[in-house]
């Protein structure tokens, strides 16, 4: 069990981290005039998006690998599905997240993003906000 929690904190880490960067180069592309830069940036964000899709799939089968692994008889089961809930809400949300992020990435391909630099810089804080109700949560297990 160990090992598990070892291997989904590591693929967890390695998505937030995408998800910390993705919306900077939105920044840089928002920022930037030059079309064989922009063209660069974007490349780099459709590249990232896609390595973060597949950590992504490995969050979701490595929780639930843990989340099954769990022995019924280690805590009660309600309390364990009270905080639990409410993670799973906040990772639903940090998907959903991810999957306004593959729509801004068409924005910017198909040249019809119509938001600024500004936008994305308030937009990057989004996952910050998942990842310490996350972490509250898990380790404090509240309820």
């Amino acid at each position: 069990m160990p090992l598990f929690i070892i291997i989904h904190m590591t693929i967890t880490i390695s998505w937030f981290a995408g998800l910390f960067y993705l919306p900077r180069i939105f920044v840089n592309i928002a920022q930037q005039d030059e079309n064989n830069i922009r063209h660069c940036l974007i490349g780099m964000a459709k590249r990232l998006y896609n390595f973060m899709y597949i950590l992504s799939i490995g969050v979701i089968i490595s929780g639930i690998i843990l989340y099954l692994s769990k022995n019924p008889t280690e805590q009660n089961i309600e309390d364990h599905h009270k905080w639990m809930y409410l993670k799973l809400i906040i990772v639903f949300m940090a998907f959903i997240y991810q999957q306004i992020c593959n729509k801004m990435i068409e924005n910017f391909e198909k040249g019809s993003n119509k938001k600024s630099h500004n936008f994305y810089r308030v937009f990057n804080e989004i996952p910050l906000f998942f990842l310490i109700t996350i972490l509250s949560l898990v380790t404090l297990k509240p309820f």
